[in-house]
């Protein structure tokens, strides 16, 4: 049966749910019913048992088609370890990743937004960053990627720059199509579309919830609905975001920036587009400006 022959493995909260509709379009390319399954976060993945649940996540994908997953869950090391080994183990030493980083106190603000929508945290984000590790930790890049980078090599992880990338999707989708191995169809795009923007995005209700996890929808409807379609099925289900969280202090953002430092330059040389030599992916004064400006 068939399995991923890339994947996407993160950052929370910088574009993955948008590089996977994105990635979807190719026709070489057939996506499975759940984007981030997240099997190879467990061991159980490498068993006989495991591997046919998760050969069963791709069961749909046409013999003449590739396909992919984009489990943000594979750079989480406070909670997960080991993807790595596992992916190459069951995958193969030839698997593309590819892992899109976002500027550290923007993904953060927007990280606290989406666990304010789902009432796991409190509207201070001031307190929230002292209280909960992840939200810097998942900002921490150079940390998260560091075990695929030691399992697959350089040449096999590609890092996208969350920010050119929304500036400029054609380009950046074409270019990790390439890195990919295919022919570039950037012209499939569909770039009217972005998903889970943190600013009024929708969020689930229980309504959503009980029909998006319904045998129904999930095994007759869903694969054969496309993304336009399926999106707007959500905007009639689901809700807008209201959370409201406490404006970022100067204290918290410089406590973002110090923390996460040596990851932003450590990932420089590896991020797409290329930058200058000695430039950073993010000017620290920018950050600063941009985030004592908005709530995220």
């Amino acid at each position: 049966m068939t399995l991923p022959s890339f994947l996407i493995v993160g950052a929370m909260k910088a574009g993955t749910t948008t590089l996977f509709e994105d990635l979807a379009t190719h026709p070489d390319v057939f996506p499975p019913e759940d984007k981030e399954p997240g099997n190879l976060n467990q061991d159980a993945v490498l068993s006989p048992d495991g591997r046919a649940a998760y050969e069963r996540c791709f069961r749909r994908c046409p013999a003449s088609k590739v396909t992919f997953e984009a489990s943000t869950y594979y750079t989480m090391l406070q909670e997960y370890r080991g993807a790595p080994q596992r992916a190459q183990s069951l995958l193969g030493r030839d698997l593309k990743v590819v892992y899109i980083v976002r500027e550290p106190v923007a993904r953060t603000i927007s990280h606290h937004r989406h666990m304010m929508d789902s009432n796991e945290i409190g509207p201070d984000i001031n307190q929230a960053v002292r209280d909960d590790s992840r939200l810097i930790g998942y900002s921490r890049y150079l940390h998260q990627i560091e075990p695929w980078l030691d399992v697959f090599g350089q040449q096999q992880v590609m890092l996208v720059h969350f920010e050119s990338y929304i500036a400029d999707r054609v380009s950046v989708v074409e270019a990790v199509q390439a890195f990919l191995g295919f022919q570039p169809r950037g012209d499939l795009v569909l770039t009217g579309f972005a998903a889970n923007k943190s600013q009024g995005k929708l969020v689930d209700t229980r309504l959503s919830r009980s029909l998006s996890s319904s045998g129904l929808y999930r095994n007759l409807i869903r694969p054969i609905l496309p993304s336009r379609l399926k999106n707007r099925a959500k905007q009639l289900v689901a809700r807008r975001s209201t959370a409201s969280p406490t404006q970022i202090s100067p204290e918290t953002v410089d406590m973002i920036l110090e923390q996460t430092s040596r990851d932003v330059s450590g990932i420089a040389s590896m991020v797409y587009p290329e930058l200058e030599p000695g430039t950073l992916p993010w000017k620290a004064e920018d950050a600063r400006a941009r985030a004592l400006g908005d709530r995220g």
